[in-house]
């Protein structure tokens, strides 16, 4: 042994590991400082727990892990370490970027965020977790006694999950990011200049559905906000980039709405519609948000972008509108558009005169470039169409649509199926922070279907 002998160690994060000294097992762990190291007590007949820090370890940036010749004399005390960038380079996130005295490993963050997007654990769950990792074994109030991470953890993650996003992009990580610019897009749908036939626009009318763009929009009603208090300057760090419409022009058009009342409705046409019938969600929960409303493809069940919007009273088609025209906004030069919804029979009346808003105040929305719609079919999705009068089965059903195939228009249904489970969490969550979480697991959601596609 290096020292001598003095005291026997072990790893108990390599493989087959060997009993050594401190200073062998300080050489041999240069190049993987996090593993935890165990030393033989003579006197308890047992082993303690030690780390590599405590055995003197030092972790050098930059010079291929070698001392710099030009390092302070002091080592700078840290929970886990100089430059951010630095400390990026070598694998490592800083909890905050002036400063930082707090690290995490991007292989602890990488499992985060994708033991949240498919387990659906909370920041809280997951750091209890490394706590308990580390000591499982300490009563509680010991336990409480250590340094609490838990805040630079939330700050950390929500960085490292936009960077990767805009990273995977191609995008410049910037405040303002271009529409879109964070979406997947759906591969087998239309998409204008990316996989359309040069002669598409010379389709004859009645040979349109081949490059039509079917949609179907729904209310989510369980993706609630409680009412807390919020950092007024918090924003989300994908705002306007991927599926939620740009927050700053739906507050411009919510302003001038003026107050949040009922909606008259006619009931004439729908036999048992609850969601009409309870029109003020608002009187049954009273958070900042009572839900969301958002656009997906019909036919592969992608989200689309710049089609979710927050609910504040209910399903009202104020929101509905606002989410339509942001949400179809690539898709406004297609010759078809085959919009579905639940209650399009009710939506679909007075829709043009709603979209004159839009046309007049054009200039003063960033998200808003096209006012006018194509030649847009409406229908209602299958499973809900049997909730109407005898007129609506016929005039809205996608069984009477040329080229709809087997299309139910209930994508929606699937997709909150799924996001049902991430309302536990966003919900507690500031404004910006639930936007970046909804629209990461969007994101998650539209890459798996285009893995998918592969084997369909």
């Amino acid at each position: 042994m290096a020292d001598g002998g003095a005291g026997a160690y072990r790893c108990t994060d390599c493989v087959l590991p060997p009993l050594l000294c401190s200073g062998c097992t300080v050489q041999g762990h240069k190049h993987n400082p996090f593993h935890r190291q165990e030393k033989w007590d003579v006197g308890k007949a047992c082993w303690i727990r030690q780390t590599l820090g405590e055995l003197g370890l030092v972790i050098n940036l930059w010079h291929r892990g070698d001392r710099c010749l030009a390092a302070l004399p002091d080592a700078r005390r840290v929970t886990v370490v100089h430059n951010a960038l630095q400390l990026i380079a070598h694998g490592l996130w800083p909890g905050t970027w002036e400063k930082p005295a707090t690290v995490f490993t991007v292989e602890v963050l990488k499992d985060f965020h994708l033991m949240s997007l498919q387990a659906q654990i909370t920041a809280q769950d997951f750091y209890q977790y490394l706590r308990r990792r580390t000591d499982n074994t300490s009563a509680h109030h010991e336990i409480r006694k250590t340094q609490d991470r838990y805040r630079e953890l939330l700050f950390a993650t929500q960085e490292f999950i936009w960077l990767r996003a805009v990273k995977r992009a191609g995008a410049e990580p910037i405040r303002g990011m271009a529409s879109a610019s964070l979406a997947i897009l759906c591969p087998s749908c239309p998409q204008p200049g990316m996989n359309l036939e040069p002669t598409w626009r010379a389709r004859p009318e009645a040979m349109r559905y081949l490059e039509a763009l079917y949609t179907t929009m729904d209310g989510n009603f369980q993706q609630n906000q409680r009412e807390k208090p919020s950092d007024p300057n918090d924003f989300a760090l994908s705002e306007g980039a991927a599926y939620f419409a740009d927050t700053d022009d739906f507050k411009i058009y919510q302003a001038d709405l003026g107050p949040l009342e009922r909606e008259v409705r006619d009931l004439a046409t729908v036999i048992a519609w609850q969601m009409i019938a309870c029109v003020d969600r608002r009187v049954r929960y009273g958070g900042r948000v009572s839900g969301t409303v958002g656009l997906s493809c019909a036919r592969h069940m992608f989200v689309l972008p710049g089609g979710g919007v927050d609910l504040q009273k209910g399903e009202r088609f104020a929101n509905v509108d606002f989410a339509t025209i942001s949400g179809l906004q690539r898709w406004m030069q297609c010759l078809l558009l085959i919009a579905g919804y639940d209650i399009n029979c009710q939506y679909r009346k007075n829709f043009e005169k709603r979209m004159e808003w839009f046309r007049a105040h054009q200039d003063r929305l960033r998200s808003i470039r096209h006012a006018r719609f194509p030649m847009t079919l409406s229908v209602i999705g299958k499973f809900h169409l049997p909730a109407h009068t005898a007129s609506c089965r016929y005039k809205f059903s996608y069984y009477w649509m040329p080229g709809a195939a087997m299309t139910d228009g209930e994508a929606p249904e699937r997709i909150w199926a799924v996001l049902n489970s991430l309302a536990c969490r966003t919900r507690e969550m500031a404004v910006g922070h639930r936007h970046d979480i909804i629209n990461d697991h969007h994101s998650d959601m539209n890459v798996r279907r285009t893995h998918d596609m592969g084997e369909c």
